[in-house]
């Protein structure tokens, strides 16, 4: 129910249908924080802010380390924004154990979008060294050179996703966040290949349901 949710549903914007089907999942398993900062994640797509920061407290009420609560909570601050707010909240994510470059990427572009570009740049050349075992997502490297303004560079590192197959670029036409990115369009080609974006199209909205 839970990948059904997340990886079908989720990317075609299909938000009420992944919830319910998520909630499934809860509903066998209520007591993981996992599944219920999913069920905050699939709320904050649907953009049910509320729901979605109830959740993820709820869920920090059975661990209070939950670094993936942390970091939805700092996506819904952003899309508020509440820029400070959020960048406390990827700061405290990527404190936690298990987290992952995913917060720091974050927290990168959170740095960006407050115009501190210094130090958003040192997080990403941190992150582009390598780590045995880690998982260094383009399109999130793609992101951090967006709201550094360099979309020369974030259209090389999406193109790269595309290859890599990179499952964070499901993100792109979902998630609120990209919102904020300047330059995103000129890098809509490389997105064409895996249909994120229909050639001709003018009315596509990225960070937005469609």
């Amino acid at each position: 129910h839970h990948l059904y949710a997340l990886w079908w549903l989720r990317p075609q914007g299909r938000f009420k249908d992944a919830i319910a089907e998520n909630q499934l999942a809860l509903d066998l398993d209520p007591l993981s924080p996992f599944l219920r900062v999913v069920q905050g994640y699939l709320l904050y797509l649907a953009r049910e802010d509320e729901a979605a920061v109830s959740i993820c407290e709820t869920a920090l009420n059975f661990d209070d380390k939950n670094f993936l609560a942390h970091r939805i909570l700092g996506h819904i601050l952003q899309k508020q924004g509440k820029a400070l707010e959020a960048n406390r909240a990827y700061a405290r994510a990527v404190e936690l154990p298990g987290s992952s470059p995913i917060e720091l990427g974050y927290l990168a572009v959170s740095y960006a979008l407050l115009g501190d570009i210094e130090k958003a740049s040192r997080i990403q050349a941190q992150l582009q060294i390598p780590k045995p075992g880690s998982y260094l997502s383009s399109t999130i490297m793609a992101m951090i050179d967006l709201s550094s303004g360099r979309p020369w560079d974030a259209q090389k590192r999406i193109e790269k996703a595309v290859k890599e197959h990179d499952p964070n670029l499901f993100t792109i036409p979902t998630d609120p966040i990209w919102s904020a990115m300047k330059g995103l369009r000129e890098c809509q080609s490389a997105l064409w290949e895996i249909g994120l974006v229909t050639p001709g199209r003018s009315d596509f909205e990225f960070g937005a349901n469609s």
